[in-house]
């Protein structure tokens, strides 16, 4: 006997989840996860990074509320500027090998590096952060969650509901990278900013960031 269709709810965080699968490899792919991120922990930013013989790539990075990417020139320091070598969570990741997901919470006032503390977070009103970690093909990956004084700190439930996360965000993170990767010399390399500003700056020497 064949049981009759049971209407599946829907909820914000699912539809958020799956939109941001439907954007993996592309331009979407960012903002769609902050969106996702917010109803996981309400959360403000969040930044991708990619760690492969000891040198960091900025993978994609997104504000929630859609603002202007000056709003996210910390993480562009953070890695042009090697403050990620100080930084103590990718530290306990590359430490701990992070053959499973790492969930490590950084209290920005707590970091000893002053330009790290300073520059990169408490001047940009960061009040909290918690970086995932997971190693995939070679490579160490880690997502950056931040919330601002605005929103204040993240809650236990906050925690949870990200640590449960953990495994499907480091696999999504992953595989967006290794297709924007694939796709850096082809026409899909237009619709990432981060790719955008690196094919320009190996283009044009002479240029600035800002340029």
């Amino acid at each position: 006997m064949t049981a009759p269709p049971v209407p599946v709810a829907s909820t914000a965080r699912g539809w958020s989840l799956a939109n941001t699968i439907d954007a993996i490899g592309t331009g979407r792919f960012a903002p769609e996860l902050a969106v996702h991120l917010r109803e996981v922990a309400k959360s403000d930013h969040c930044a991708i990074f990619r760690l492969q013989d000891d040198t960091m790539h900025l993978v994609d990075r997104a504000d929630v509320y859609a603002r202007d990417y000056d709003s996210l020139a910390p993480f562009e320091r953070y890695v042009n500027e090697q403050h990620w070598r100080h930084d103590p969570s990718f530290n306990a990741a590359r430490t701990r090998g992070a053959k499973c997901p790492v969930l490590v919470r950084i209290d920005p006032h707590e970091i000893a590096d002053t330009t790290l503390r300073e520059d990169i977070y408490l001047s940009h009103n960061v009040c909290d952060r918690i970086v995932l970690s997971g190693q995939r093909g070679g490579s160490l990956f880690g997502l950056s969650v931040i919330r601002t004084d605005e929103m204040g700190d993240f809650s236990d439930a906050d925690i949870q509901r990200l640590m449960d996360e953990a495994e499907i965000l480091i696999a999504l993170i992953s595989r967006h990278a290794d297709l924007l990767e694939a796709s850096a010399c082809g026409p899909a390399s237009l619709i990432s900013l981060p790719l955008i500003e690196n094919r320009l700056g190996s283009l044009f020497d002479c240029l600035s960031q800002r340029e």
